[in-house]
């Protein structure tokens, strides 16, 4: 029987794009060692080494599947939420295999609310991996927005600038991308949206990598010793 990508021949003759499950479950199993190369090189790009050195205690992988970009940083922690989370914690340990770096603490959990998930989050990062042109513009730009101004944002995801053809990858209907932006424009859509300013936009092979560094919470005032109200 034939194996394609997004389609499998389910009978000599027939051949049948494969469901939404089973898709994930092969790209996140076949994926996994071009992952390990793909995101090795980033994280050796120059412009990445501040984000490299920030420790983190916790980064909520939003939509993260398998963390694979998320191990490049220094966490001491990493939630991953996804509507998959099952099927993705089934492949921890032969992530793991591969991912000696990876923090001991992983955890998949169910995506229920995303904005009040974001919003109630003590993670003092929160990633967004490919995950952000699966939603309408909007949505996207409300799910920035609920992020609290203590945790840094990072966004990776595909790259339009790279889009030069009808058969580009990030393109193909199958991938279920309502959009797809290109450096400047994502780089400009994320500042407006959140109110922040970026530190780092670069692009990489086919993507790109937008970084909104943590806004400084507000200082309590203090009453001066002796001083009356």
């Amino acid at each position: 029987m034939r194996e394609y990508r997004y389609y499998a021949e389910t009978e000599p003759g027939l051949i049948e794009r494969r469901s939404t499950l089973d898709l994930y479950r092969r790209e996140a199993e076949l994926q996994m060692p071009a992952m390990v190369r793909h995101y090795a090189r980033l994280w050796t790009r120059p412009e990445l080494q501040a984000l490299r050195q920030t420790a983190f205690a916790e980064v909520l992988a939003f939509g993260g599947g398998l963390p694979a970009f998320e191990c490049g940083l220094q966490a001491r922690r990493i939630t991953v939420a996804d509507a998959l989370h099952d099927m993705y914690s089934g492949f921890e340990t032969a992530f793991r295999a591969r991912h000696p770096e990876a923090p001991e603490a992983i955890a998949w959990e169910p995506v229920v609310d995303p904005l009040e998930q974001l919003a109630k989050t003590d993670a003092d990062c929160v990633s967004f991996s490919h995950v952000l042109e699966h939603f309408p513009v909007a949505y996207a730009a409300g799910l920035l927005s609920a992020v609290p101004p203590a945790a840094h944002i990072l966004i990776y995801g595909p790259n339009a600038d790279k889009c030069d053809r009808d058969t580009a990858l990030h393109l193909m209907p199958v991938h279920e991308h309502f959009w797809v932006g290109g450096l400047d424009w994502t780089r400009a859509w994320a500042e407006t949206t959140t109110g922040r300013k970026t530190a780092v936009a670069i692009a990489h092979d086919l993507d790109l990598l937008v970084w909104l560094p943590a806004e400084k919470p507000a200082r309590k005032s203090r009453k001066k010793r002796g001083a009356t109200a």
